[in-house]
């Protein structure tokens, strides 16, 4: 039997089994012009399936185009007629799974295997930082893009933040010596460049690849769970955005509105870049053609993805009707329901797995001498508030009451007498004495002990011990650590992620690193914000 790769919407199919491999259009020619609608989608799917010449035992339906939920049903529907087992994936799946496919073959995965992809086009460079869970299932860690242009210049950065056990350059042919360039320079640890002409090349041999169930080809190890495209909408006059479905959510999964006033909405995927005829743009899509009157409350179901990867919207009698079906190999263990934008494979409700989800979505933010905490909550990111009631606390450390306190309450101890406080921390962490620009208005004292520089602050009963530049950070990541663990009926906190909207130096990240493990805290990723 074969396996079958069909970009949503083209007119063409690619198809393997032991014998054949082969690549087939419609005598028509190049894909069909126009807009798509889902009787013409079904049409046409039927007509490109019945390009195989037998029965596909996996049909992989891959919508790069972003058409919309009732055109992906269709081509779906119609695949059933011609396969066994259907599924749908995202562009970035199938790119992803194209990308690893070398390591699939012979690779054993390491223990905590980490896994670098970056694709490069002539309009973005991706990088994909790919790990394993506890399960030892690969899931997404990292995602983020930047201009083709900046590829060398993040690519060394991004390898010392994670230092992958393999890396894997998924090119155009355009940027195959910068690829070479990057492999001889840095000498990544089992590196592999592959390349490309056109953009459907990567994308249909990733469907294959997917679809394929021979483990001698491709190691089961290697498959990623299927997840959903991002799904938001615009609310209110101001016509704020709103993420109802996070990117990369596992499917399947309950699509659910959100709170706020009522009113009618229209859902669409997040901006992604895709084929127009022969050209990449960046452009968002309508993900369903019907407008939804959303009711105000996060509670409402208003749709799901199922088990093959495919959406639906409630029909007119509010009700639902997943087809619950099991797919061979494809089938997952079980529905989620909490959606997950960065740990794909977070889908089993043991409480192990709870607690790592939600620790691995909590963000500390420092930003122009402030810090915050972000965690997932609701369907969406949410800034958590502090003692006083604000989603921001200040950088400042009191010594006023001999008790180290943060935040507010030292900023008034401040105002009262600076020689209790610490404060500027990121004028000074990090840095050889020589190189701190010293403010003769701060009221604590820096001393440097063998190449090493300290705090010291006045204290009611004189002057303090010597304060770490860890031990001044750790401070900060206690409050912020107990008040995200409130945020999750006080589960304990042991992963997070840390962002600032300025680049810290290999020596400021490495005082963050330790100060976390005073806490007990792992960081799992830098960030860096506009």
């Amino acid at each position: 039997m074969f396996t079958g790769s069909y970009m949503l919407g083209s007119t063409g199919i690619k198809y393997r089994n032991q014998n054949i491999q082969k690549l087939e259009w419609l005598p028509d020619g190049p894909p069909v012009r126009g807009r798509s609608e889902p009787g013409l989608i079904k049409e046409r799917a039927e007509l490109v399936y019945q390009l195989v010449p037998g029965r596909m035992k996996n049909l992989v339906i891959i919508n790069t185009s972003y058409l919309d939920f009732e055109c992906i049903q269709a081509a779906a529907d119609i695949g059933e007629k011609y396969a066994d087992n259907v599924i749908v994936i995202t562009s970035l799946m199938s790119r992803l799974t194209h990308a690893i496919r070398n390591l699939a073959e012979f690779w054993n995965p390491p223990e905590n295997e980490i896994i670098l992809i970056v694709t490069v086009t002539s309009i973005f460079a991706e990088f994909v930082i790919l790990r394993r869970d506890q399960s030892f299932q690969l899931y997404i860690a990292e995602y983020f893009e930047r201009k083709p242009e900046d590829c060398s210049k993040i690519f060394p950065d991004v390898y010392r933040d994670f230092y992958p056990h393999a890396t894997v350059f998924l090119v155009h042919d355009d940027y195959g010596n910068l690829a070479n360039d990057l492999k001889t320079q840095y000498q990544p640890e089992n590196c592999f460049i592959k390349s490309f002409r056109r953009w459907d090349y990567p994308i249909l041999w990733g469907g294959i690849f997917y679809g394929d169930t021979n483990e001698q080809d491709f190691d089961p190890r290697y498959r990623i769970k299927n997840f959903s495209d991002g799904i938001e909408t615009t609310i209110g006059r101001s016509q704020k955005r709103h993420v109802i479905l996070p990117d990369r959510t596992p499917v399947p999964c309950d699509i659910y509105g959100f709170d706020g006033t009522p009113q009618p909405i229209q859902l669409y995927f997040f901006h992604e870049h895709f084929l127009i005829y022969e050209k990449l743009v960046y452009q968002q899509r309508k993900a369903t053609i019907n407008v939804i009157q959303a009711t105000g409350s996060s509670r409402q179901l208003i749709g799901y993805f199922d088990k093959r990867g495919v959406p639906y919207l409630k029909d007119n009698a509010g009700t639902l009707n997943c087809k619950n079906l099991v797919y061979g190999s494809f089938a997952p263990n079980s529905v989620v329901k909490a959606h997950n934008p960065t740990f794909e494979s977070e889908y089993n409700s043991s409480t192990a797995k709870t607690v790592e989800k939600e620790s691995s979505n909590v963000v500390f933010l420092f930003q122009n001498n402030q810090c915050a905490v972000e965690a997932y909550k609701n369907d969406g990111m949410e800034r958590i508030k502090n003692s006083e009631g604000n989603e921001w606390t200040p950088l400042y450390l009191s010594m006023a009451n001999e008790a180290p306190e943060i935040g507010e309450r030292a900023v008034k101890d401040y105002q009262r007498s600076p020689k209790y406080v610490i404060y500027d921390v990121f004028k000074i962490i990090g840095k050889p004495i020589n190189e701190i620009i010293i403010n003769p208005e701060w009221g604590f004292t820096l001393i440097e002990d063998e190449g090493i520089v300290y705090f010291q602050v006045e204290t009611p009963s004189g002057p303090s011990g010597l304060f770490s530049q860890q031990l001044v950070i750790s401070v900060f990541l206690k409050a912020m650590k107990i008040r995200a663990e409130s945020a999750f009926n006080n589960t304990v906190l042991s992963e997070i992620r840390l962002s600032t909207n300025f680049k810290l130096s290999e020596s400021q990240k490495t005082i963050f690193k330790e100060a976390a493990l005073k806490n007990r805290l792992k960081i799992l990723s830098f960030i860096i914000t506009e």
